[in-house]
């Protein structure tokens, strides 16, 4: 029997739990409310936007259900964990209002120096006209603040359901991942994705903050940057690093690995070290045109400038002597000398 003195008691199961955030302020609330509720009460209107947060150290999603006194700590989108998020549930939103509109499935190729992803429709081009449409959905569904699901599935279901949509990348990306027996899949209006980083914001009205470009074939998908979460930048394009982007999609195609599906396929038939040596071939093939490039301008430089000399030896031990030691052995000796202006 215990001391009525004694500083320990017998007690009734609590009904809520607290929540302890960095400034000191504790918020109370009954268990199993979501994450979410305590954040929104705990953040001040004008904050930076809170898509997630650490709970007891933990990445979590603020879907999360709290049935335990916990401290959390919120993760905006001036946090790199937070603008992946942000990003992550903007390609969802994207990938539902094409399919809704145009029945195409949406590709992420390659980012955006102004803070972007550029993406293209994996079965046709889209025109300018639809791109505005496609931005007009997205920013309905942003009004609408639709909740973005999440189911726990067998792979095989998952395999079974994306092989139906004929979204063969997700086959290819569930198919590698031998090792597991449940994912996670996110949904919106009835489109499920699988990402490989299964957090996303709660629902469609967190994702006030983007724009859509055309860029044919494709769009651009830009989204804020950490350093100024609450608007977007000036777009401002890099034609030399699209091309090099544009490349370097070409030849991952070339060497059958489009995406990481099919680089983890390619690694289970043990491909590797062809496609290493593949890939090497490209890369002095590039070289070489580069320095044929600099060769056939070499007679418009004006005299007005400073040269550095590279002999073609030193240029086929840089680089190697396959491919491109038989293109340097066929370009003019001064394909060796680059030029600058003083």
């Amino acid at each position: 029997m215990l001391d009525p003195s004694s500083p320990i008691q017998e007690s009734e199961h609590r009904q809520d739990v607290q929540v302890r955030f960095p400034d000191g302020r504790v918020f109370s609330g009954p268990a199993g409310a979501h994450l979410e509720a305590f954040v929104r009460a705990a953040m001040l209107p004008q904050s930076i936007p809170v898509v997630a947060a650490l709970v007891n150290g933990r990445l979590a999603d603020l879907t999360e259900p709290l049935i335990v006194d916990v401290d959390v700590e919120p993760v905006s989108l001036a946090a790199e964990d937070g603008m992946r998020i942000y990003q992550r549930s903007l390609t969802l939103l994207l990938e539902v209002a094409a399919r809704e509109l145009f029945q195409v499935h949406m590709d992420v190729d390659y980012s955006l120096t102004f803070g972007g992803l550029y993406c293209h429709a994996l079965e046709r081009a889209l025109s300018e006209k639809e791109v505005g449409q496609i931005q007009a959905r997205m920013r309905a569904l942003f009004v609408e603040d639709a909740p973005i699901g999440r189911e726990v599935v067998r792979i095989e279901d998952a395999i079974a359901w994306f092989k139906a949509q004929g979204d063969e990348g997700q086959v290819r990306l569930l198919s590698s991942q031998t090792n597991r027996k449940e994912v996670t899949l996110c949904s919106l209006h009835g489109v499920k994705e699988y990402f490989f980083g299964r957090l996303l914001v709660p629902s469609s009205g967190y994702l006030k903050q983007f724009a859509v470009w055309p860029d044919a074939p494709g769009l651009a998908l830009q989204f804020p940057q950490r350093a100024r979460p609450m608007a977007l930048e000036l777009p401002k394009r890099s034609p030399k690093l699209t091309a090099v982007s544009e490349q370097y999609g070409k030849w991952l195609s070339l060497l059958g690995v489009p995406d990481v599906g099919a680089l983890n396929q390619a690694l289970a038939q043990e491909r590797a070290r062809e496609i290493v040596l593949v890939a090497e071939a490209l890369h002095e093939q590039r070289i070489a045109e580069i320095a044929s490039s600099i060769a056939a301008r070499h007679t418009a430089v004006d005299r007005h400038c400073w040269s550095v000399v590279l002999r073609q030896d030193d240029l086929r031990a840089a680089v190697g002597d396959s491919i491109v030691g038989a293109r340097l052995a066929s370009v003019p000796a001064q394909s060796g000398r680059l030029f600058r202006r003083a």
